[in-house]
């Protein structure tokens, strides 16, 4: 029989912080999921400029309404 394999949590943030933020997205997501908008986890970045700057920024979560009708 092959040795145990251990696993360990390395994610940076706590668990309870990603419930949050999955229990935000599952319950927007739902409200308006037929609507044009969208809700994302926190794995999209955004990008702007101010002025000749650069912006980033990675939200736990965001709504996006920038889509167009994908139905049509």
């Amino acid at each position: 029989m092959p040795p145990a394999i251990k696993v360990y949590d390395m994610a940076g943030a706590y668990i309870e912080h990603s419930m949050v933020i999955s229990n935000f997205v599952i319950r927007i997501g739902n409200q308006i999921r037929d609507g044009l908008c969208r809700v994302f986890g926190d794995n999209v970045q955004y990008k702007w400029y101010v002025g000749d700057e650069e912006k980033t920024v990675i939200p736990d979560a965001s709504i996006n309404c920038g889509f167009k009708n994908r139905r049509g």
